[in-house]
């Protein structure tokens, strides 16, 4: 019995975290097309980076030597000028949506600070990134209307260089309820546990 009810509770938490994990944005770590060259320029208007817009200026996908945070490319908002890019997201309307990605800086860009900003739902938020500091998360969240454009603007440019964007996810927050379901669940386990254990069997001989 008791291991039926940990299986249920650790069920209920794979899908409750599966459901949380679903990243919804298309193309998120950059990695198409696939570049075999260290950068390539992209200028607006362009949709040749799979799944985004290139709606302002011009920006840059970047390999090695260039840093990333994960795979093998990111993106520069700034290519020769100060980049815009967008994707629109299927949500749902009053679904709230944890977005999370992570930003640096052009490495061969020179020292200085490196600001973008981001804008999705009822979400708009300045991020700045000082050269020679490690990637940061950035997290934010906003609630769904049906259909929302997730946007990024480069605000600092020097030497053909800005902000770098990788591992840009969006996915469904876990709703209260199933959070109450789920610590629920182990409560109930966590208690069967406590009586097993204090249970004392006598034998006579």
């Amino acid at each position: 019995m008791v291991r039926k009810m940990i299986l249920g509770a650790v069920a209920l938490a794979a899908a409750g975290n599966a459901h949380a994990a679903t990243n919804i944005v298309a193309n998120g770590g950059f990695e198409n097309p696939a570049i075999g060259t260290s950068y390539v320029q992209y200028n607006a208007p362009s949709s040749a980076i799979s799944g985004w817009t290139v709606s302002g200026g011009s920006v840059d996908l970047v390999t090695s030597p260039y840093t990333t945070n994960e795979g093998v490319q990111a993106l520069d908002l700034a290519g020769d000028s100060l980049g815009t890019i967008s994707q629109v997201l299927n949500t749902v309307a009053g679904q709230t949506y944890d977005l999370v990605f992570y930003f640096n800086n052009n490495n061969y860009a020179g020292a200085g600070t490196y600001s973008g900003k981001v804008s999705v739902g009822g979400l708009s938020s300045v991020f700045s990134h000082v050269d020679g500091t490690p990637w940061t998360k950035f997290t934010g969240s906003f609630v769904g209307t049906g259909s929302d454009t997730l946007t990024f603007d480069a605000l600092t440019i020097q030497n053909n260089g800005g902000v770098f964007l990788d591992s840009v996810s969006v996915s469904a927050a876990p709703e209260p309820a199933a959070w109450l379901m789920m610590i629920a669940g182990f409560g109930i386990v966590g208690a069967s546990l406590r009586r097993r254990r204090a249970t004392v069997n006598v034998r006579y001989a």
